[in-house]
C-alpha cells in the first residue's frame, strides 16, 4: 500500500508544487496531468488455473488447479489453512467454515488444493494476456463511455479534459493496445499474487487479522441481541464438494456431510469437436490397445477391448525431467503425458460399454497373505483394496493418442459419442 501511495502522491506533486507557486490556498484534489495508464496488462487467471474455462466451464472445473464448492453464499466466516498431514515438499491447504461470526467453530468443509494438484495443472505455464469479452453489455458500455470521453475533449471543459489526458482511457475503450507499446510497466506491477505474498511478508505487511475478525464478531453479536427478529438465522444449504478427476489420486478429502457434486461438461457433437479438446490433467484420453504387451497379461480385459483409455495425472513439455523409465529419458523430448491405465472393472468384459476402473501396480506396504476362510469371506475379498496399490502409469505422446480429452460418466463408463469414436476410428 506504501508503493501505492507513493504513485498517487507522485501524480499530483507537480499539480500541488503550481497551485503553491501560485499562492493558492487550497491544494487541488487531482493534478492536470494525472492519467489511467497506471495498469495497461490485463491477464487471465481463470484459463490459468481452471484450462478450457471460456470453451466449457463445468467441464473444466474437473480439471481445476484447485477444488471448488457449492452453496458457500450461505456461510459467513471462512478459514484458509494448511490441512494435518502437509508436508514442506507437498503442502495441503483446506477449506474451514462456519455461517455466523458468532459460532464458536469452524466446520470442516474438505481440500482446496496441494502443491501436486497446482503442478500438474498449471505445471509451468504463466498466465496468459485476457482475450477482449464479447459480451452484449460490455461493448455497448464501452461504446458509451468513449461517446462521453471524446465529448468532454471537445465541451467546455477541454482545457481540464484535453485529448492527450484521456488519450489511454480512450484507448483502452478502443482496445488499441499498441497505444501502450512504448510505456514501460514496473516489474512489479507484474507479479503474481504469491509473488506480492512473498514480498509483502518480507516487509512485514501481512500481519495477524485476528483482531479485526473479533471487532467483526462482537458487532454481528451486538446486532443480532438488539434486533433478535429482524434477521432470523437462515438455515444454511448443505455445501457440495465439485468432483475432480484427480481427487482420489492425490487425496482430495471432504468433511463430514459434505457431499461430492458431478460437473459434467457438454457432450461434444461432431468428431472435429471432439479432436480439438484439449488433453489436460485429470481428463481422459483413449490410444491403439495392445493386447500382446506386458500391460495386457496383467489385466484381461484389455486383451479384448478395441481401444485403451487412460487418465492423465501429469504433462511434461520439451526439456522437463523424467522420472526413471525403460527408454532412459532423462529429460522429455517433446509434448509427454503420464497417465494412469484404465480398463473395464468386469474381468470378463470384451466391449466397451461396462464401467471402467484404474489398474494398479505395485503394492506399495506389506500384506498379510489371506487364510482360506479369508478367500472363501467376500468381506474379506473386498478388503484388498486398490489403495495399498501405486497407479499403473505410462508416458504417452502425441502419436500414441487418438481423438481429444474426454471425461468418464458419474457410473464410470464412457460416453456413448467416445465409444462410437473410438469404434470407427480405432476398430470395429
Amino acid at each position: 500500500m506504501d508503493d501505492m501511495a507513493d504513485v498517487i502522491r507522485n501524480a499530483h506533486q507537480s499539480a500541488r508544487a503550481r497551485h503553491a507557486a501560485e499562492g493558492g490556498e487550497n491544494k487541488p484534489i487531482m493534478g492536470h496531468d494525472v492519467l489511467v495508464s497506471m495498469l495497461w496488462e490485463m491477464r487471465d487467471f481463470w484459463e490459468w488455473l481452471v484450462p478450457g474455462y471460456t470453451e466449457d466451464p463445468k467441464r473444466a472445473f474437473n480439471m481445476a488447479a484447485f477444488i471448488s464448492y457449492d452453496n458457500l453464499h450461505q456461510y459467513r466466516d471462512f478459514l484458509i489453512k494448511r490441512e494435518d498431514g502437509s508436508t514442506v515438499h507437498c503442502p495441503r491447504v483446506g477449506l474451514w467454515a462456519r455461517q455466523f461470526m458468532t459460532d464458536k467453530e469452524y466446520k470442516y468443509i474438505g481440500t482446496l488444493t496441494t502443491k501436486d494438484m497446482f503442478d500438474k495443472v498449471v505445471g509451468k505455464r504463466l498466465p496468459t494476456i485476457a482475450s477482449s469479452s464479447k459480451k452484449e453489455r460490455r461493448s455497448t458500455r464501452e461504446t458509451e463511455c468513449l461517446k462521453v470521453l471524446r465529448n468532454a475533449t471537445l465541451g467546455q471543459f477541454r482545457e481540464q479534459f484535453s485529448a492527450s489526458r484521456l488519450a489511454d482511457a480512450i484507448a483502452v475503450l478502443e482496445h488499441n493496445w499498441d497505444h501502450f507499446n512504448d510505456k514501460a510497466m514496473p516489474p512489479n506491477r507484474k507479479w503474481l499474487p504469491h509473488e506480492l505474498a512473498a514480498r509483502m511478508r518480507a516487509d512485514g505487511k501481512l500481519g495477524d487479522t485476528a483482531a479485526s475478525s473479533e471487532s467483526l464478531r462482537s458487532v454481528e453479536a451486538q446486532f443480532r441481541t438488539n434486533y433478535p427478529t429482524l434477521l432470523p438465522p437462515p438455515v444454511a444449504a448443505a455445501m457440495r464438494q465439485r468432483s475432480h478427476s484427480l481427487a482420489d489420486v492425490l487425496g482430495v478429502r471432504r468433511g463430514d456431510g459434505i457431499d461430492v457434486v458431478a460437473m459434467r461438461g457438454a457432450t461434444p457433437q461432431s468428431d472435429a469437436q471432439f479432436e480439438a479438446r484439449p488433453r489436460l490433467a485429470g481428463c481422459f484420453v483413449m490410444t491403439f490397445p495392445s493386447p500382446n504387451s506386458v500391460l495386457a497379461r496383467l489385466h484381461k480385459p484389455l486383451r479384448h477391448v478395441v481401444f485403451w483409455v487412460w487418465r492423465i495425472l501429469g504433462i511434461f513439455n520439451t526439456g522437463d525431467a523424467l522420472a526413471e523409465n525403460n527408454k532412459g529419458e532423462a529429460a522429455a523430448h517433446e509434448l509427454t503425458y503420464e497417465a494412469q491405465l484404465y480398463c473395464p472393472t468386469d474381468k470378463n468384459a470384451e466391449d466397451v460399454t461396462g464401467q471402467w476402473g484404474p489398474c494398479f501396480d505395485k503394492l506399495d506396504k506389506k500384506l498379510f497373505l489371506r487364510t482360506p476362510g479369508e478367500r472363501a469371506d467376500r468381506n474379506a475379498e473386498d478388503a484388498w483394496s486398490d489403495h495399498v496399490h501405486k497407479p499403473l502409469t505410462a508416458f504417452l505422446r502425441t502419436s500414441n493418442l487418438v481423438g481429444g480429452g474426454f471425461l468418464l460418466t458419474p457410473g464410470n463408463k464412457l460416453p456413448t459419442f467416445i465409444q462410437g469414436y473410438g469404434r470407427r476410428h480405432i476398430g470395429a
